[in-house]
């Protein structure tokens, strides 16, 4: 339901923060003395699926979902009793869990709030873009090109070797000019 308004990228990053945060959080609250637990076993993807169904309310609270024999519920309703029975258990077994677990929430709602704002924060899983540029420019040639005006073998491979490591821009204009006869002189 999620991929339905945003993309995959966005619930990555809501997946996966809620996953990190949550594992960091549990980790400092399990800390304080006061909340220590014995049982400092707990499943950090609950927090992914928290974070994003805090996200998915708040994105869309009114949106029904068509339960067997109850009929139409608002997905708000079924988050909210998910996420209060879910909290409730954590509180009972382990707390510094519930805690996190709360704030993970909090969390996934923030991302979407700030998403509706125009501010998103998964552009930090964005893929950059290197493509190669590709420059046209115009020379000059004379068209009486002369055997002794191509360049030999070892020359281009100097050229090539060069743009290999260093990139075309990197050529001198001779050398531009250079490579340029000789895939004349193959045509």
């Amino acid at each position: 339901m999620f991929l339905n308004f945003l993309n995959t990228r966005q619930f990555n990053t809501v997946f996966l923060g809620g996953i990190s945060v949550g594992a960091v959080l549990f980790l400092v609250v399990n800390l304080i003395p006061f909340f220590q637990n014995e049982n400092t076993d707990w499943s950090t993807s609950a927090f992914g699926l928290a974070a994003v169904m805090g996200g998915l309310v708040v994105l869309v609270p009114n949106s029904e979902v068509r339960l067997l024999l109850l009929g139409n519920i608002k997905l708000k309703w079924i988050v909210s009793i998910y996420l209060g029975l879910q909290f409730a258990f954590l509180m009972v077994t382990n707390k510094p869990a519930a805690i996190s677990y709360i704030l993970v929430i909090g969390l996934g709602i923030i991302f979407t709030k700030q998403l509706q704002q125009g501010k998103d924060w998964s552009i930090i899983l964005k893929k950059k873009n290197n493509k190669l540029k590709v420059v046209k420019r115009s020379y000059t040639y004379t068209s009486k090109t002369t055997e002794k005006e191509y360049p030999d073998q070892q020359q281009i491979d100097q050229i090539l070797d060069k743009i290999s490591l260093k990139g075309y821009e990197s050529l001198t204009s001779r050398e531009k000019e250079m490579l340029f006869r000789a895939s004349k002189k193959e045509d």
